[in-house]
């Protein structure tokens, strides 16, 4: 083949243009403007928050109220929540922190930071997005970009699934049914801010004290079985004493 001028003119310039990369966008949790806090509206010195989104649908106030095991309810197949964390870009690679960042609480709870993560993750492909919709998985400031939620737990941490946990928040900008104004899947930023939650049924867990902070609320564990097995002999107790009373 015949290598003109004007060819090795382009392969010279691709050359120096390096290997192709996928574009990255960031999400940040900034506690500057509003933080978890306990049910007493302490800081927290445990656990950690997640941010992510629901890739079936989207839990209402009361199916969160129920959950026992939240962290498990949340990412089972009724909801499929998934935090940014999985997120992959097209060479595979994982979402990192820029320096310094972590959302998993320290002492006095001084957390926050930033993740760099893909502008097309090449692992998900539907996602609830901010009218309500299961429909695509969107980058961008409108609708129909993906919805963000932010959750909270006072134990354990990402990697272990909160584990431990016996408080916890559930948060999004955007409630349910409502008008979008934030916390959506950036195309070049997003800062998730608990001073943006300005509408009653964004905080669907815990409480808002009129600041810009969320307080946790507890979560109720199931009965044990030797609870219930006690319940149930006294429910059998009291039936056989009222038919011995009545025999009498």
């Amino acid at each position: 083949m015949r290598i003109t001028k004007s060819l090795f003119q382009a392969c010279l310039a691709f050359a120096f243009l390096g290997p192709l990369t996928s574009h990255g966008a960031t999400i940040g949790y900034l506690t500057t403007f509003g933080q978890f806090r306990t049910s007493a509206g302490l800081a927290l010195n445990a656990g950690g928050v997640s941010v992510g989104y629901f890739t079936v649908a989207l839990p209402t106030a009361s199916q969160l109220a129920a959950m026992t095991n939240p962290w498990a309810d949340l990412a089972g197949s009724s909801y499929g929540y998934r935090d940014v964390r999985i997120l992959l870009d097209s060479n595979s690679a994982l979402p990192t922190f820029q320096t310094g960042g972590t959302w998993d609480y320290s002492s006095g709870g001084a957390i926050g930071g930033t993740l760099v993560v893909p502008n097309s993750p090449s692992n998900v492909t539907n996602a609830i997005n901010g009218n309500d919709v299961l429909s695509a998985f969107l980058g961008g400031t409108g609708g129909t970009a993906t919805q963000l939620w932010a959750f909270a737990f006072n134990a354990g941490n990402y990697a272990n699934g909160y584990t431990g946990s016996t408080a916890w928040a559930a948060t999004t900008a955007n409630a349910l049914g409502g008008s979008t104004n934030d916390w959506l899947y950036a195309t070049s930023a997003e800062n998730i801010q608990l001073s943006q939650i300005n509408a009653i049924g964004e905080v669907l867990i815990g409480s808002d004290p009129g600041t810009n902070d969320v307080w946790m609320a507890a979560i109720i564990p199931e009965p044990a079985s030797t609870s219930l097995l006690g319940m149930g002999l006294l429910i059998i107790h009291g039936v056989l004493s009222r038919r011995k009373l009545q025999k009498q």
